[in-house]
């Protein structure tokens, strides 16, 4: 009975097997991250386990690089927060203690690829940075890392956002909304020049009023174009912070911050440090709420969340956002409900818009209708490869394409009241490799180490084609990344194309070695208490190192020096298995079962003759190799006196036993009765009984 098993032994302080690259574990093989608006992974999705450093220029915020860890991104927008979280009291993200993580702008390949922001951890095991005036349609890597060598896993959260005007503090100084899109505010700080401006808002009377009551504030104001329903969700960036709001019209409009008018109002929540409270973290209006107001403290019926309101078209309204708790962590606001800011409809024009080929100058103009003032400030984004990367002013630009493929065009404009809006279109550039030569790979192979186990890899490098490189392995996608593990032995086509958008293919084979093979021949079938042998063989001949493993837990006896030989004395129906394995690893096993029959074949004389001639002297029990022993055995006459008992006695001795007497005296001729208890060399008792006759 052969089963063959082969498989590489892989060390229980390692997650990576042998010549495995790490994902992400360079820059060139960076893990791309595709929707980077609230992007958030598993938790301990990713692990540092196994990188090597980098030799790009350390971050100034990293104490070392050690096994850093690399992340890709296109933005679509101009600010991002990036967070790293390990191992932390609450809300675990993983094992990684002290994160540290920098972001990088431009290309791996370019020298100049260089650090803009980092940070790193030495105490709560959770990092965040923060980055604004990204240019849209560009690469941007993440770089993480470990403190003093950390390994471990953790969670990584990106959010990319279009950020207004940051918020002033006072409601004079109070960024303008455009639109309804959600952003986040990295941090606040401060009361501004009127800690008081709160001190009108219903839900902060009955003792608070003129005493200071804001504290960490961030104002916004907006007119509104469409009459509409009003929805918000505030959510702090430190979960158990205590988040107040005021929802003001300014009836004497936007300008006027004296005539404001509270008409929702928000002040609930304890001291989280005494008082755990439900009126602590996300806040808002929402359609489930019925009351317009929640005083501080977290009565009964208080939830942290107050009514929808209704705004009407052409009137301006101011929202404080206070971090009471006073910590000076931001938040992030998402805006929802039926009415709309009034802001520019934005809208540009791209000739030609279609069959725009790489190498080719298109020209895009700004179409940008705003009926309730001025524009004052163009900035546009033209995506990756572009010439130029930016421009200002309305237009028309020329533009070329150093690269094929989807492009993000992004305009932002400002206005003369300071409302900021963006948006973004995609364009696709068409390969232009016409008069170029295809680019070639060069692989590098790691083939099985052991046969039928998929740990073979293929690394692949571009070469003589244009700026950068694509890989894809068969019918896969093309990706930055150019390593290919856990594949299986056979032959692979590798594509690649390069920033022209040429193409080149190259097949590559991955081998295996000759399977590690062990047998151990048929099943066998013996009877109970008899010695077998099993002999195995195996090939390659190679060395070997050799384990055995029995079912019944019976000793083995080893008959040839690389052990393939063994004598056994199974106590029943037995499976042993065999483990080999080679110098690399590679194991094989197989096994066999040794099928035992229950033959216990007991003897013993029914007559005996004690007349001292040693023939026939002494009653005895016999057995063959299935018996081990007789554990009792008695004798009594036929009204049931008890005339013999021996204990532990041996099998097949015919001087050991009852010898027809009573206590020495001699018994006379007739017939007796025996129960006896034979112990099996399978641990199992059974009793046995019967007829004595004596004759003189």
């Amino acid at each position: 009975m052969r089963q063959i098993a082969t498989l590489i032994l892989i060390c229980a302080t390692s997650m990576v097997g042998w010549g495995q690259i790490v994902p992400g574990d360079d820059c060139l093989q960076a893990i791309e991250i595709k929707n980077v608006t609230n992007f958030c992974s598993g938790v301990g999705q990713f692990s540092n386990f196994g990188a090597t450093p980098t030799d790009y220029t350390q971050p100034v915020c990293f104490d070392a690089v050690s096994h850093d860890i690399w992340f890709r991104f296109i933005p679509k927008a101009t600010d991002v927060i990036i967070t790293v979280v390990g191992a932390t009291a609450t809300n675990q993200g993983g094992s990684l203690k002290n994160p540290q993580v920098a972001l990088y702008y431009n290309s791996c390949i370019s020298t100049a690829v260089n650090n803009i922001e980092c940070g790193s951890d030495i105490r709560n095991n959770i990092i965040e940075i923060y980055q604004g005036g990204l240019f849209i349609g560009q690469p941007y890597y993440i770089r993480v890392d470990g403190r003093n060598g950390q390994t471990g896993t953790f969670q990584l959260c990106v959010n990319n956002y279009f950020a207004p005007k940051f918020p002033g503090s006072d409601c004079s100084s109070a960024a303008i909304l455009c639109d309804k899109s959600s952003f986040s505010v990295e941090s606040v700080s401060g009361a501004g020049n009127d800690p008081n401006e709160l001190d009108d808002a219903p839900c902060f009377q009955g003792g608070l009023q003129g005493i200071g009551f804001e504290s960490n504030s961030s104002w916004f104001k907006w007119v509104c174009k469409s009459t509409g329903s009003l929805t918000f969700a505030i959510t702090p960036t430190k979960v158990d912070d205590d988040i107040d709001f005021v929802l003001y019209e300014l009836t004497n409009g936007i300008d006027d911050c004296q005539t404001k008018n509270p008409i929702r109002c928000e002040a609930a929540g304890e001291d989280v440090a005494l008082y755990p409270s439900a009126c602590h973290g996300p806040t808002g209006l929402r359609d489930e709420s019925k009351d317009t107001s929640e005083p501080p403290g977290c009565n009964r019926g208080q939830d942290n969340w107050i009514s929808t309101v209704t705004i009407e078209a052409g009137r301006s309204y101011a929202l404080a956002i206070n971090n009471y708790t006073s910590t000076g962590n931001g938040f992030s606001i998402e805006f929802g409900g039926t009415s709309e800011f009034q802001g520019p409809d934005i809208e540009f024009s791209i000739v030609p818009d279609s069959g725009l080929r790489c190498d080719q100058v298109f020209s895009i103009t700004d179409n940008s209708v705003f009926n309730f003032g001025t524009i004052d400030r163009y900035s546009w984004g033209f995506g990756e490869g572009a010439e130029p990367i930016t421009a200002t002013g309305p237009g028309p630009h020329p533009i070329m394409y150093n690269s094929f493929g989807q492009k993000i065009i992004s305009l932002q404009v400002e206005t003369d009241r300071g409302c900021i809006v963006t948006d973004t279109a995609s364009i696709y550039a068409e390969p232009c490799c016409i008069d170029l030569p295809p680019p070639t790979l060069e692989a590098t192979v790691s083939n099985l180490v052991c046969a039928g186990v998929p740990n073979g890899s293929i690394q692949v490098e571009g070469m003589n084609g244009q700026i950068w490189y694509k890989f894809a392995l068969e019918d896969g996608e093309y990706t930055f990344n150019n390593y290919f593990g856990n594949l299986d032995a056979g032959s692979y086509l590798l594509h690649v194309v390069d920033a022209k958008g040429c193409e080149g293919e190259e097949v590559v084979t991955i081998s295996e070695p000759q399977p590690l093979d062990v047998d151990l021949g048929e099943d066998q079938e013996i009877d109970l208490g008899y010695h077998t042998q099993i002999n195995g063989t195996y090939s390659p001949p190679v060395n070997i190192v050799t384990s055995w493993q029995s079912t019944k837990g019976d000793s083995i006896v080893c008959l040839d020096p690389r052990c393939l030989t063994i004598d056994v004395l199974p106590p029943g129906t037995t499976t042993y298995v065999v483990q080999i394995m080679d110098a690399t690893g590679c194991i094989a096993k197989d096994t066999i079962e040794i099928r035992v029959n229950n033959n216990r074949p007991i003897f013993f004389p029914n007559v005996i003759s004690p007349n001292g001639d040693n023939t026939n002297d002494v009653f005895y029990i016999g057995s063959n190799q299935a018996a081990t022993g007789i554990e009792v055995l008695r004798v009594f006459d036929r009204w049931g006196g008890l005339l013999y008992e021996g204990y532990n006695l041996p099998l097949n001795d015919q001087n050991v036993g009852w010898d027809g007497t009573r206590n020495g005296e001699t018994l006379p001729p007739g017939v007796y009765v025996f129960m006896a208890v034979i112990r099996f060399v399978d641990n199992v008792s059974l009793p046995y009984s019967g007829d004595i006759t004596i004759v003189r």
